[in-house]
């Protein structure tokens, strides 16, 4: 018991320590356990790296770093649409910790907002603006996909590629859109919504009462729209650049599809983020595509 109460006091002070350790060995035994559980599919791309076009794999690395630093001019804007100032190293650095950290949580996509935010309260910014910038990149990552996505469904089924699958991932993307703004409204208003919630959580009100404090700014939210819809057109530019390299006949319409079906599912299904799990739907959907229009 005496024992107890000497670590305890201890592992409190050092909690953050500890637990950048804890998670840097998680993440080695993770990548361990990849290369191992892979080897064979790893060995397997070795033959293809040596076919590919080096112009066109080289321009794929280039255009992937380019991708990169959007993400971070994106994280820019954001902040700048809730009166906060980070630079677009900021933006990227945040970006980068985030996407790698959600690969191994669960609907990594969402829960990743949530952490790496004390470099930036380090430059100033207040924990609600991180929060509300956070969630703004979060909803406009989404309804950026939905933007472009409506007319590529609807040109892929005037082709007949798109099935009832896939309009089903585009209408519950749709209205997940739609219940995050009436959240959004209700917490802004103190509607039914949020009365519930206060009702059941009360400590929430605290963090809503700074939410509503926050006031966005138009023109940098357009601005971060505008910078996630290049994200999407670099995207698809990805996936026809590998067309390219592996020697493929390259298609707009494959690659858009691809794209964006695969986005789409990743949305509505957080869990399928995960090592491979994406690329291996996409594999799919590119067979399916393919397999229709061919």
């Amino acid at each position: 018991m005496q024992k107890f109460k000497v670590i305890a006091p201890f592992i409190r002070e050092h909690a953050k320590i500890i637990s950048s350790y804890v998670f840097t060995l998680f993440f080695i035994g993770v990548a361990i356990w990849f290369v191992k559980h892979e080897g064979a599919e790893l060995q397997q791309v070795q033959p293809l790296l040596y076919k590919a076009s080096p112009f066109w794999l080289a321009l794929g690395i280039a255009i992937s770093i380019v991708y990169v630093f959007i993400h971070g001019l994106m994280y820019k804007a954001a902040f700048s649409a809730v009166s906060g100032k980070i630079s677009m190293v900021d933006g990227t650095l945040l970006y980068l910790k985030r996407n790698f950290v959600s690969v191994f949580l669960p609907a990594g996509g969402v829960s990743s907002l949530a952490f790496f935010s004390a470099a930036i309260e380090e430059k100033g910014v207040s924990k609600s603006q991180i929060n509300f910038a956070s969630s703004i990149y979060g909803f406009i990552g989404i309804l950026s996909v939905v933007v472009i996505a409506i007319p590529v469904f609807i040109y892929g089924l005037i082709e007949g590629s798109i099935g009832n699958g896939e309009w089903f991932g585009l209408f519950a993307i749709i209205t997940l859109i739609a219940v995050l703004y009436f959240l959004y409204r209700s917490v802004i208003t103190k509607g039914l919504i949020y009365r519930l919630i206060i009702k059941y959580i009360p400590v929430v009100e605290v963090y809503a009462a700074e939410f509503r404090e926050s006031k966005v700014e138009r023109r940098h939210f357009l601005k971060t729209l505008g910078y996630s819809l290049l994200i999407e057109v670099v995207g698809i530019v990805h996936i026809y650049i590998a067309m390219l390299t592996l020697h493929l006949s390259p298609s707009w319409m494959i690659a858009m599809l691809s794209y964006i079906v695969a986005v789409v599912f990743l949305i509505i299904s957080p869990f399928l983020r995960g090592l491979g799990a994406v690329e291996a739907s996409m594999s799919f959907i590119l067979l399916y595509v393919v397999y229709f229009l061919f």
